[in-house]
């Protein structure tokens, strides 16, 4: 490519609107530019970004959050603000505040106006809300250690797939110091298990919900008539966030839509109007007789009757994503678990005597929804 073709290539992205662009075209964007990125980078580049810098970025960010700078500048409603002012109104050296905000400033999470003045950029200000920082304070206490803990626990299983053996002797416990599985231990620990909530609440609140994807109106609202039962039980819902998504979108009556979940998990859920909230251990048998039941398999429902949808990550295409492919990264250091390809969910419900009857993908997310039948 010549100068003069960059040169317009430059230009052109530096028109681009992002407000308007459609979610595929956003999708598109950010793999072509992530991907021509790492060809501009030379492998040391990679190198130094991996273990130097992107370190770096996190031990600033969560340094300033420790000091409240982003929720004191937020309250401040100033746009611009200098090091000094910044340091004396949180109690920091303005040297110190001054090398914080300037590898923020470096990596583009801040705009450097000059003569020691920053200004904050939509991330910065968003890390003043609480979902960002539970999302840190997980990353430091939590998800950091049993990363760096991974290498050393695979070498120990002489690098053996446990692929849901050994649930509680995984790279979590080794890093942790307990015998504990990873709820166990956030139920002993209540600012991590709020912590983890915050965070769980925030990846669903990010993704599309399968109340976007799958054709709620044709396939359930509309084709089960004005019958008074059941319509959906979201099984394992956690605090409601897609049953909520459901309800806003079709009004149903009460007693139609069964929230399930522990009780301690349902405690801080805030429903809508006309949800049923029912404590569930769905390792237990299921006392509801629904159409829909979202992500777990469920044996007792008469054929033809009722359908189950499942919402998750499907790894093994040609093109994962980095979400999923870190989400069962994760999933193996916490759990010695992962995330399921489509011929080993194909297996799961054809060994529950069931059929997958559909598929439905996401555009820009790992997540699909599988419809199952009775077969």
């Amino acid at each position: 490519m010549a100068d003069a073709d960059v040169s317009e290539l430059l230009t052109a992205m530096h028109r681009i609107d992002v407000l308007r662009l459609s979610e595929e075209h956003k999708h598109e964007l950010k793999v072509a530019t992530s991907a021509l990125s790492l060809a501009l980078e030379t492998p040391w580049e990679i190198t130094m970004r991996i273990v130097w810098q992107e370190p770096s970025v996190h031990a600033c960010i969560c340094t300033l959050i420790d000091l409240e700078v982003f929720k004191r500048w937020v309250a401040e409603c100033e746009e611009v603000r200098s090091c000094q002012e910044l340091a004396e109104l949180v109690g920091c050296d303005s040297r110190l505040m001054n090398r914080l905000l300037r590898n923020l400033a470096s990596n583009g999470l801040l705009v450097n106006c000059g003569s020691q003045n920053y200004a904050m950029t939509e991330f910065t200000r968003s890390l003043a809300q609480t979902k960002h920082i539970a999302a840190f304070s997980y990353f430091r206490n939590l998800h950091l250690p049993m990363l760096t803990a991974l290498p050393t626990y695979l070498a120990s299983t002489k690098y053996q797939d446990s692929f849901l053996k050994h649930p509680t002797s995984t790279a979590f416990n080794q890093a942790l110091g307990t015998k504990d599985g990873l709820f166990d231990y956030l139920s002993k620990h209540p600012d991590q298990e709020r912590d983890f909530g915050h965070c769980m609440e925030a990846v669903s609140g990010s993704v599309p919900s399968w109340i976007e994807i799958y054709p709620t109106e044709s396939s359930l609202v509309k084709s089960d008539g004005q019958r008074d039962d059941v319509v959906v039980v979201d099984v394992g819902g956690s605090i409601g966030h897609d049953l909520n998504a459901f309800q806003r979108k079709h009004r149903l009556q009460p007693g139609r839509l069964v929230l399930q979940d522990l009780a301690e998990v349902l405690e801080g859920a805030r429903v809508e109007s006309g949800i049923t909230k029912m404590p569930h251990d769905f390792f237990t048998d299921q006392n509801v007789e629904g159409k829909f039941h979202p992500y777990i398999v469920i044996y007792s429902q008469q054929k033809g009757r009722s359908k189950i949808l499942i919402h998750e990550i499907i790894v093994g295409r040609q093109s994962d994503s980095k979400m999923a492919t870190w989400m069962d990264i994760t999933m193996l250091a916490a759990f010695n678990s992962g995330e399921r390809s489509f011929e080993q969910w194909e297996a799961i419900v054809t060994g529950a005597d069931m059929r997958i009857s559909d598929i439905r993908n996401s555009c820009g997310t790992p997540y699909s929804i599988l419809e199952l039948e009775l077969a």
